[in-house]
């Protein structure tokens, strides 16, 4: 397996990646509509293009094939970044791609102190993998999420 920098030819492979594991992730949590409207907000191909900028993006290739991402933003001056995207193709879930993927951003950044991360309560999938890493929850909250309510839970690793 490969992990490199993001490129702008991978936004279209990072949007069907994210389109899936989408849909399987929240299908239960969040309306059809709203989550084709976060996707479109969040990972049109301007947006996309914005935040390869703004933060951090990285692709996990097999054999050429990008099987999965992650994005997070750039460490503030205490070396603290938050987690803002962690998707895999599902066929690739449990054989460690993920956590490939975090292990490669700590030894990129050296001055990295802590990750943390928002994520739904109901994502079991996403909770598992994340607690696994040793993530733990410092905090739960409720989020309007374009008027659907969600049990959100902030979670932190210290590196």
């Amino acid at each position: 397996m490969k992990i490199r920098q993001m490129k702008i030819e991978d936004i279209a492979i990072v949007q069907k990646i994210a389109s899936l594991s989408y849909k399987d992730t929240y299908e239960s949590l969040l309306p059809l509509e709203v989550q084709l409207d976060f996707l479109e907000l969040s990972y049109g191909t301007m947006r996309l293009q914005q935040r390869m900028k703004s933060s951090e993006f990285y692709v996990a290739e097999i054999d050429g094939r990008i099987i999965g991402y992650i994005n997070f933003t750039k460490l503030d001056k205490l070396g603290n970044s938050e987690l803002m995207a962690i998707y895999i193709v599902k066929t690739y879930h449990r054989q460690k791609v993920g956590t490939h993927l975090v292990k490669q951003v700590e030894k990129n950044f050296p001055d990295l102190k802590s990750i943390t991360i928002n994520m739904e309560a109901g994502n079991e999938v996403g909770m598992k993998f994340i607690t696994a890493l040793r993530f733990y929850c410092i905090e739960q909250f409720i989020d309007d999420f374009q008027g659907v309510y969600l049990h959100m839970k902030r979670l932190k690793l210290f590196i």
